[in-house]
């Protein structure tokens, strides 16, 4: 976790969610509670009973938008007696600083939108201290309209292309959008 910021913590939480423990130690003292079976990744990964990723929340332990990997840890593979959940806190702004800074031209702008309809990313503009609405043009203001996974290509003002693909995420279906 020291070597790359896109990872924000680890914790391990009692089949209840309450935090067993977390790394870094600092994250886990400052937590104003240590049960968390509201957050969509709790719901998710109870509910299916395998690894799940979560919508965008504002993480109680770094105070920004984050993301969350978890997935349910059995005593043996029987998969009969749940022992709790690994869950991992995704970093947006490092994560999608990189693949801004790595692997997107200048002039092209990306966003994704993740399976609740909140933007996680838009490299045009972006406050990473909060979370943002859905963009205008994205139809009946649902990023999982899609039907299928064919793209879908849109003229905005003057020569603008806006082109939306479905990108599936485990259960979910999240979307990408380039602007030329």
């Amino acid at each position: 976790m020291q070597k790359d910021p896109i990872l924000g913590g680890i914790y391990f939480t009692l089949p209840n969610d309450d935090v067993y423990f977390g790394e870094p130690y600092s994250a886990q003292v400052q937590l104003p509670r240590l049960n968390f079976e509201d957050r969509d990744w709790y719901k998710g990964v109870s509910k299916i009973n395998d690894t799940y990723i979560s919508s965008v929340f504002i993480s109680a332990s770094t105070h920004a938008p984050a993301t969350a990997i978890a997935l349910p840890v059995y005593q043996d593979d029987r998969k009969i007696m749940l022992l709790g959940y690994w869950v991992g806190i995704i970093n947006i702004k490092p994560l999608w600083e990189k693949i801004k800074d790595d692997h997107l031209p200048v002039e092209q702008e990306l966003i994704v939108i993740d399976h609740e309809g909140t933007e996680m990313f838009n490299s045009g503009k972006y406050n990473y201290s909060e979370i943002q609405s859905i963009p205008s043009f994205y139809e009946n203001g649902n990023a999982t309209t899609f039907n299928g996974d064919e793209a879908k290509l849109r003229l905005l003002e003057g020569d603008i292309v806006a082109i939306s693909y479905p990108i599936h995420i485990r259960s979910h279906v999240w979307t990408v959008t380039t602007i030329q």
